[in-house]
């Protein structure tokens, strides 16, 4: 995966990309609206941690909360999450011009996460947008599906549905 460099990573995350590890889920969704962010907003440091003290600004700052999860079939669970993109312009001229412009241009890439051919299964259901403290605030529910494997010796039946499966649809 080439990520902008732009993007911000806490090094935790640095080691897991590095080591070729698997991801947990929300790191996978935060780098997929990191990622959108870095995108729209080339000259600008995307966070994905807080900083102790601010990059330069305008800066990009973005959490992801977990609200639910429900397991929908045995191995497949559906989950729910609140994606949150903070943009601050900082002290420049025209800064109101400059909010609502990034402001929607966030809303526009939010809507696009499900569309990025490396992204997750995934839908973004709700998105809202203001403008606060002096920054745009864009905050979107996120709907997530993922797969748990099951352990080894539950294996070949998986495989063996799955090709089930894989011949119905010949």
């Amino acid at each position: 995966m080439e990520l902008p460099k732009n993007i911000v990573l806490e090094p935790e995350l640095v080691r897991l990309l590095e080591t070729g590890e698997s991801l947990p889920l929300w790191d996978r969704l935060r780098l997929a609206v990191a990622m959108e962010a870095a995108e729209r907003f080339p000259e600008t440091p995307v966070c994905l941690q807080p900083q102790a003290q601010s990059p330069a600004l305008p800066a990009c700052y973005l959490s992801v909360g977990k609200l639910t999860e429900t397991r929908r079939m045995e191995t497949i669970s559906a989950y729910a999450a609140q994606v949150t993109v903070r943009w601050e312009p900082g002290k420049r001229p025209g800064a109101p011009a400059l909010l609502d412009q990034a402001r929607r241009q966030l809303m526009e890439g939010l809507k696009r996460l499900p569309l990025r051919k490396d992204a997750l299964p995934m839908a973004v259901s709700e998105i809202t947008g203001e403008e606060q403290d002096g920054a745009a605030l864009v905050t979107a529910k996120v709907l997530l599906w993922a797969e748990q494997l099951p352990e080894e010796e539950e294996g070949p039946v998986i495989r063996q549905a799955q090709q089930q499966v894989d011949a119905l649809e010949q």
